[in-house]
């Protein structure tokens, strides 16, 4: 058979495989999908304990801080909430973890997959076309700009030239069609943000299906269509909605790319292609190339060919990322070049603004208008920057350790408070609502401004509780991605994109809303830990006491899931199996005996017993039932005895 026929079959035997990516063939090309080591763990136990602080703050220290908008009503219902987000959660767990253990028959992913996107997009419109409104703060001047060109906005885009890009997006899209009203190119522009976070959230569901199963991947898709898919927040055409979108590619590349280069070429390209939509999505370029280079370190060995060869992989992720990015800017130049002589670039705001008023305590590092005054108030940038981090020092020196620290919770506290992502909370939000369902505005509080300015429970309507409750469960399920014992570096790089967007926005100027680029991971990282809980809960999955029968002595050995297993290591010697779990996985996985021969040394049938049969008559749970099963275990053994793994 030729190599290339040989290599698609390894490739669709291992697509079918119903056992763990750790141990399927494929992932030893890809280095996303194999366990992480030690520090890549250690980031993602950080990322977690933040996010139990996060959760805990604003189950019980909601009352720390108050801004405008914020729902006292919702938040006094905290404790319930939190329960109410526990059993839903528990619920999904049992969705999550068959009941019966063994082989389970899997149900088609891939048309779930269309009909449920397909059925979320038509949703999507049914909303919009229901609860259309025109806002009128920065998403109104991009729209604007789109239909009437930058002339009467040059102002605006020479204060803030990062939103050049999303304006070509938005110019683009508009030139679609040959009417170009103010109306009709805003319509256009909210169907594409639905259209974008339609396929972010499918991403997030091919994902969780190719770390842990169909049924993960169903409950990602889940999780994230009432999360993401289903915020009002589709009804605002701005980066919110359209940067959801670059974020997931990337994740999704990396995971699915099986070489170094073509990953890294395809996460530095999606990720800074976003950076001009959103600069958060730079994020995950970076977290990617950290694991990169922490797997490689780990993995380097005693000889000296080795560490060159692990040189030599960082140089190539260096390099395909380099590239990845080059074209990346001059896909970007090519298309704010023609706007730029029409700017004043002097009057662009530095990193340094938003740094000044991420140190503001008594606005918990938000907007205000005082510190927009104080920027533009300096017309040489050089001068407005050193008087930016004059003030944040000053202010820093003001408040002191203590200060700092209250700070940092209260900006904690400020992510993480609302499930709505502070909807309703930027500017004049309401110019104009022209929906015509009545019950969709009611339930999403379209046009009543007065609930969110003043505070009060005035038109109250249960989509704020529902959407906090959906936001527990998906906090809730983060946290217990910690019993997930051998995370992949996948997930290690999803959890390091979440910790650096909360720490930047912790430093930086601060709102919930910034959460909602990175609000499809927290979906992906949810699913994930309510499938670790519920095989906790329910003991699925493979079984801690498994009886090993020694070959010299009969002796039993129980060992826990991911404990070293030295005597597996001695006699049996399979390369890459570390753990007790992994030496099962990889002897019960029939094709791996197929494609890679040499991935078990010392592993041979009996000589009295057929090879035909072999492998039925020596395993134990065949042979309590008397008949063949469809996952047979391979008997290994040397020639003092048998020892079987089933």
């Amino acid at each position: 058979m030729p190599r290339a026929a040989k290599r698609d079959a390894h490739v669709e035997l291992c697509a079918q495989s119903p056992f763990p990516p750790t141990m399927d063939g494929c992932s030893r090309d890809n280095p996303a999908l194999i366990g992480a080591g030690p520090l890549l763990r250690f980031g993602r136990l950080a990322t977690i304990g933040y996010i139990v602080l996060a959760l805990t703050l604003v189950v019980f220290f909601s009352s720390f801080m108050w801004f405008r908008g914020q729902r006292d009503e919702v938040l006094a219902l905290g404790p319930a909430l939190l329960l109410a987000a526990a059993g839903v959660g528990i619920l999904l767990s049992t969705l999550l973890v068959p009941a019966t253990k063994g082989r389970v028959q899997k149900a088609p992913f891939y048309p779930f997959l269309i009909l449920g996107s397909g059925l979320l997009l038509v949703l999507q419109l049914h909303v919009v076309k229901g609860a259309l409104f025109y806002t009128d703060w920065d998403a109104s001047v991009l729209v604007a700009a789109a239909v009437d060109g930058i002339g009467a906005h040059s102002d605006y885009f020479s204060q803030y030239p990062n939103q050049l890009f999303l304006l070509n997006v938005f110019r683009a899209l508009a030139r679609l069609f040959t009417d170009m009203s103010y109306e009709r190119v805003y319509l256009v522009l909210v169907v594409g943000g639905c259209a974008c976070i339609t396929v972010a959230t499918a991403c997030m569901a091919i994902i969780a299906r190719r770390l842990a199963g169909g049924r993960c991947g169903a409950v990602a898709f889940l999780l994230a269509a009432l999360l993401v898919g289903l915020s009002p927040w589709m009804l605002v055409p701005y980066s919110d909605s359209y940067g959801t979108l670059c974020p997931a590619l990337a994740l999704l590349v990396y995971v699915l790319a099986t070489k170094r280069t073509s990953r890294m070429f395809g996460v530095a390209l999606c990720s800074v292609i976003g950076y001009f939509i959103k600069p958060t999505s730079i994020f995950i370029l970076v977290a990617a190339l950290i694991a990169e280079i922490v797997c490689a370190l780990e993995k380097s060995g005693r000889r000296d060919n080795d560490v060159v060869c692990r040189a030599g992989q960082i140089a190539a992720s260096l390099v395909a990322a380099l590239a990845g990015t080059f074209l990346a800017v001059a896909v970007s130049f090519a298309a704010v070049s023609p706007f730029q002589a029409r700017l004043d670039q002097t009057k662009s705001l530095s990193l340094s603004h938003y740094l000044m008023i991420g140190a503001n305590y008594e606005s918990n590092g938000r907007w205000t208008e005082d510190d927009y005054a104080f920027s533009t108030s300096y017309e040489d940038p050089g001068e407005r920057s050193a008087a930016n981090i004059a003030k944040w020092k000053e202010r820093i020196s003001k408040l002191g350790p203590i200060g700092v620290a209250r700070l940092f919770l209260r900006k904690t506290l400020n992510n993480y408070l609302d499930g709505t992502f502070w909807w309703e909370g930027e500017g004049l939000f309401y110019r104009e609502v022209v929906g015509d369902n009545q019950a969709l505005k009611d339930f999403f509080n379209v046009g009543y401004e007065k609930n969110w300015i003043a505070g009060s429970s005035e038109n109250q309507t249960p989509f704020f509780s529902i959407a906090q409750v959906v936001w527990f469960v998906t906090l809730l399920g983060c946290i217990g991605g910690i019993f997930r014992r051998r995370p992949t570096n996948a997930e290690c790089v999803a959890y390091a994109s979440i910790f650096a967007l909360s720490m930047f926005l912790v430093v930086f100027e601060c709102r919930a809303r910034y959460l909602f680029l990175y609000a499809p991971y927290f979906t992906l990282l949810a699913a994930l830990g309510w499938k670790a809980m519920g095989e906790r809960m329910m003991k699925a999955g493979p079984r801690r006491g498994v009886p090993w029968h020694a070959p010299a002595s009969g002796r039993h050995f129980a060992h826990r899931q991911d404990e070293p297993c030295r005597y597996a290591a001695k006699r049996i010697n399979i390369k890459g199996a570390r753990t007790y779990r992994e030496a099962r996985w990889a002897t019960r996985s029939p094709h791996l005996l197929d494609c890679h021969p040499n991935l078990l040394r010392n592993a041979r049938t009996p000589r009295s017993v057929p090879s035909n049969q072999s492998k039925w008559r020596h395993c134990v749970n065949c042979r309590r039932s008397q008949r063949p099963t469809p996952t047979p275990s391979i008997v290994l053994g040397d020639s003092r005895g048998v020892g079987e793994l089933t």
